[in-house]
């Protein structure tokens, strides 16, 4: 006999994170598109706004912390 099995309470993630496989790989293409575009703009801030910190880096940019200071660090390697 098998057990009762309720409904779920949320519905499954599997579309939430197959949604993009139909689509090609568009999906990919345009997250990388908005990695691409979020180290240009961290570059940008980096440029008009010298003074500020990390943390307010990450705040313009809705970025995490370790993710502006892994960002600045190569931006800095790169520019030698």
């Amino acid at each position: 006999r098998t057990p009762h099995r309720f409904p779920p309470l949320v519905p499954p993630l599997i579309s939430r994170y197959t949604a993009g496989l139909n689509e090609g790989a568009s999906g990919g293409l345009a997250m990388e598109e908005q990695w691409y575009a979020d180290r240009c703009r961290l570059r940008e801030l980096q440029q008009a706004h010298p003074a500020w910190t990390k943390r307010q880096l990450a705040l313009e940019l809705g970025r995490s912390l370790g993710w502006v200071k892994k960002w600045c660090r190569r931006l800095a390697q790169a520019a030698r």
